[in-house]
């Protein structure tokens, strides 16, 4: 799976009614982690920072995803998740590096601005 359909069936998963409007005034065409940054899923559901990596380190990653979407010149391909990308201090210092579980029911994002914005785990109920 390349870039444009990982951010496609991303934001289809995680936040499936974002207006063209949200998606340009939230920056998120730029980062797809700004519907967090921009509370544009509810704030509740969204952990950060440490309770971000504790959910991490918790949730069952058999057949999770990874990919790093980071330079726009760049194309990076999804790939199944590898014993490196398991323990949230190996991927902490990656940026934009999104893996996501199984049925896309649960995401977990590295932010190049990690410690303000992000780390970020969010799980579909």
């Amino acid at each position: 799976m390349e870039r444009e359909e990982f951010k496609r069936k991303w934001l289809e998963a995680f936040i499936p009614n974002l207006t063209k409007k949200q998606y340009n005034d939230c920056y998120v065409y730029q980062y797809l982690w700004h519907i967090f940054s921009y509370g544009l899923v509810p704030r509740e559901k969204v952990l950060s920072g440490k309770a971000a990596r504790e959910a991490y380190e918790k949730i069952n990653k058999e057949n999770a995803i990874v990919i790093q979407i980071w330079d726009d010149d760049e194309i990076e391909q999804t790939s199944e998740i590898t014993d490196e990308y398991r323990q949230w201090e190996n991927i902490e210092d990656i940026p934009e590096l999104y893996v996501v579980g199984k049925k896309w029911k649960w995401t977990y994002v590295s932010t190049h601005e990690n410690g303000w914005c992000g780390p970020y785990f969010y799980k579909i109920d």
